[in-house]
């Protein structure tokens, strides 16, 4: 028995709803702050749509069809205002209604003076400023003098941080508004660099220093430990001798004596214990007199 094989659905993916995410083509969005960006993002989007999968070559009622589905239900409402056949319109004519639908006759002297004073944020990358300046600048309509006027107004409105570029640029005079992004990009990146150099050899000094203060640290407590085990020690210079030589005597023996006469109490005679350095002669000889002394 043959199995039975399923059937897939010819043509392209489907769009995925407007939900922010990812998809195939979003709906417009008709809440954005800047329609007719917005607008002049998504009819990209949408070309390059129909070029991937084949379809700038189909008939001109299933283009616009897909113009209107892919566009989403709110855009239908807008649809309906310019009052025109869904099944004898053309792409182009609907294309044309919609652009004037999101993107109204601007106010130049406005669009020029905002360009003007489009200065750049204190944390703003120079891509994303840069990239301000070309879609404002686009709505002016300044001619053959928009290249020109870009050049200086991205110079002028450079942030604080930057001012090194600014000055570099006036000193290079470019003769276009690329010249003088890639004057300002080369400067940016070599600032980079220079930071990270400036960071690994502060990061090396910092541990030399500390290094240093570990081995000093070091001496200082193997010299503490040393001096606390010195102090424990007896030391023969301080160490007292066991009796002072004023008790053994031969004089003190006598004065003990005169006064045992004369009947004063007096205690028991200090026995003499000779310092340990003197010659054994000398010792006995000591020995001998007391002896004689103390039988006299």
């Amino acid at each position: 028995m043959a199995e039975k094989k399923e059937d897939h659905p010819v043509g392209p993916p489907q769009p995925a709803r407007n939900t922010g995410g990812g998809g195939v083509l979003d709906h417009m969005d008709t809440r954005s702050n800047n329609l007719p960006l917005a607008w002049k993002n998504w009819l990209t989007k949408f070309k390059i749509y129909l070029k991937a999968f084949n379809l700038d070559k189909e008939s001109e009622d299933r283009r616009v069809a897909l113009l209107l589905h892919f566009l989403g239900p709110e855009c239908l409402n807008i649809f309906y205002s310019f009052d025109v056949d869904v099944d004898k319109v053309r792409l182009q004519t609907l294309i044309e209604k919609f652009t004037e639908y999101f993107s109204p006759k601007a106010n130049i002297t406005i669009l020029r003076h905002t360009l003007f004073n489009r200065k750049q944020l204190p944390n703003e990358n120079l891509d994303t400023y840069i990239t301000d300046l070309k879609n404002i600048a686009l709505q002016c309509n300044f001619g053959n003098l928009q290249d020109d006027l870009l050049k200086d107004i991205f110079s002028w409105n450079l942030n604080d941080g930057n001012k090194y570029i600014k000055e570099k640029i006036l000193q290079e005079a470019p003769s276009s508004l690329e010249s003088a992004i890639k004057i300002a990009k080369a400067l940016e990146m070599s600032r980079k660099d220079t930071e990270i150099l400036t960071g690994l050899e502060a990061n090396q000094s910092i541990s030399a220093i500390q290094n240093r203060s570990h081995h000093q640290s070091q001496s200082v407590q193997s010299y503490r430990s040393h001096r606390s085990s010195s102090r424990g020690r007896p030391s023969r210079r301080a160490s007292p001798e066991p009796h002072s030589s004023r008790h053994s005597s031969p004089q003190r023996f006598g004065n003990n004596k005169r006064r045992r006469r004369a009947g004063h109490v007096v205690g028991p005679p200090v026995p003499f214990h000779p310092h340990p350095r003197l010659q054994r002669s000398t010792r006995e000889s000591l020995a001998h007199l007391l002896l004689r002394i103390r039988l006299r």
